[in-house]
């Protein structure tokens, strides 16, 4: 009967501690923004300290995330100082908004000094033997158009002029989605710089298809 009656007592206490344990659920929402421009944080981390369990803020910096009354909410972000917030445990609703803010981590890195020489003896050497005229010819013979023009027609394109190309693909492609692709042969631009592309002769100069205006 004394084991009947524990074992009672025992299961009301853990009911009655589920119970309070579901009232005490809130649904923690909310976004997260930079401290001084005050623009959105996408992909930030949330986490519940207590429980471990956590989520990322989508690409507007908003998030959402079941806690409990008085959780601590730890926030972090690469290039930003972490920091937390402690849902208030006086609350009556069940649903409970914020907009955090958060500020950049400002690192003070030690002087970093670079050479153009492996040791001090050798810049001192480089520097007395120094001839002005050679290398003066050297740097205007690289300046020069067609050294430019034939420079330009070997260098590589860029990601970034490769991503621009890209968007202006897309949005031309959006555009004519629901209207008529437009024919460059009616374009007077082009039109015009072929013509002063053909008197010039950049036509006949075969190595330079990226030819450089005159």
């Amino acid at each position: 009967m004394k084991l009947f009656f524990t074992t009672f007592l025992l299961a009301i206490s853990i009911c009655f501690a589920q119970a309070q344990t579901d009232a005490d659920i809130v649904y923690f929402s909310g976004v997260v923004v930079d401290g001084d421009s005050l623009t959105s944080l996408p992909y930030t981390h949330i986490i519940v300290k207590s429980s471990r369990t956590g989520t990322v803020a989508d690409y507007y910096g908003f998030f959402s995330i079941l806690a409990h009354k008085g959780d601590t909410i730890l926030f972090s972000r690469v290039g930003y100082s972490r920091n937390q917030f402690v849902i208030p445990d006086t609350l009556t609703d069940e649903n409970y908004s914020v907009i955090h803010l958060m500020y950049k981590e400002t690192i003070a890195l030690d002087e970093v000094k670079v050479y153009p020489w492996p040791s001090f003896e050798e810049f001192k050497e480089s520097f007395t033997s120094f001839k002005e005229d050679l290398h003066l010819e050297s740097a205007k013979s690289n300046l020069e158009n067609e050294k430019l023009m034939e420079l330009s027609g070997n260098l590589a394109i860029e990601g970034s002029t490769i991503f621009k190309r890209e968007e202006n693909f897309r949005h031309t492609m959006i555009y004519e989605t629901n209207g008529y692709q437009p024919y460059g042969i009616f374009n007077p631009f082009a039109w015009q710089q072929f013509i002063k592309a053909w008197r010039s002769g950049d036509l006949k100069d075969k190595k330079n298809k990226n030819y450089l205006p005159k």
